[in-house]
């Protein structure tokens, strides 16, 4: 299928934002959106769990934050590609931030 994200893929959009995938392989195989946080390669230091700081890796050429705060949906169809992919532990810090910010 031409449209397969999986959770922790970075992707970029139609509108040329980038954005890391963190809904489950098996909602992402049946449904036509998936979960996904923004990127913001303008960094702030000392910002978890509002911000998760990734290093550039891949076709991610810059360092980023992931914007936990800004949790959204989107139609896979308007994802243009992958670009990289986060590391486990890097997810596990993502997951870590979203909880802090709902508890």
């Amino acid at each position: 299928m031409k449209n397969e994200f999986n959770c922790k893929d970075i992707v970029i959009t139609e509108q040329n934002t980038k954005a890391v995938i963190i809904s489950k392989d098996d909602e992402n195989s049946i449904l036509d959106t998936v979960i996904i946080l923004p990127l913001s390669s303008n960094t702030l230091d000392d910002m978890f769990p509002y911000r998760v700081r990734i290093q550039n890796r891949d076709n991610l050429i810059d360092d980023s934050d992931i914007l936990i705060n800004q949790i959204t949906t989107l139609n896979k169809f308007k994802i243009k590609e992958k670009i990289a992919k986060l590391t486990q532990e890097e997810y596990d810090l993502v997951i870590q931030a979203l909880c802090k910010n709902f508890k």
